[in-house]
């Protein structure tokens, strides 16, 4: 009788995995040994946009903070939100905007009066298509300040 094997992350057993890495009395999936790369990369990006400007490693550090996971990286944004909860004023945000912007950390699209979608790492978000209204649906992370005289959630 054979004992099946489970990543030690995330539970999934080795017949749902593509491979699973055995270490001492530990092992690790495929997907967290991507999802583990990923997470150096990001810290090293974010060491080397902040040896260039720390505004801008504050502003991606926050955006990256407000997705919910590996996954979703699209985040929409008031203008107020971003400056409340960076501390920078407008002309800091640009610069840094433009910063990550040059290095493909960031892309920024419109998003209403006063506001952005912010697509982390120039990767595209979840997106699908909708010929009858001929215009995309996308997925996001949508931060909201509270409004007592509106009930968002009950």
């Amino acid at each position: 009788m054979s004992v099946e094997l489970y990543c030690s992350f995330c539970g999934k057993s080795k017949s749902n995995t593509k491979a699973l890495v055995a270490g001492p009395s530990v092992y690790i999936c495929d997907e967290c040994i991507d999802l583990c790369q990923e997470i150096v990369l990001e810290r090293r990006k974010i060491k080397e946009v902040e040896a260039l400007d720390k505004s801008a490693a504050d502003l991606y550090r926050f955006l990256y903070s407000s997705t919910s996971g590996a996954f979703d990286r699209a985040v929409v944004c008031p203008h107020a939100i971003l400056q409340e909860q960076t501390g920078l004023d407008e002309a800091q945000i640009k610069a840094a905007i433009d910063l990550l912007t040059e290095r493909h950390m960031l892309q920024v699209m419109p998003y209403g009066k006063d506001c952005s979608l912010y697509l982390m790492d120039g990767l595209p978000a979840e997106t699908k298509f909708n010929d009858l209204s001929q215009s995309y649906s996308i997925k996001a992370n949508v931060l909201v300040k509270p409004n007592p005289e509106i009930k968002l959630f009950s």
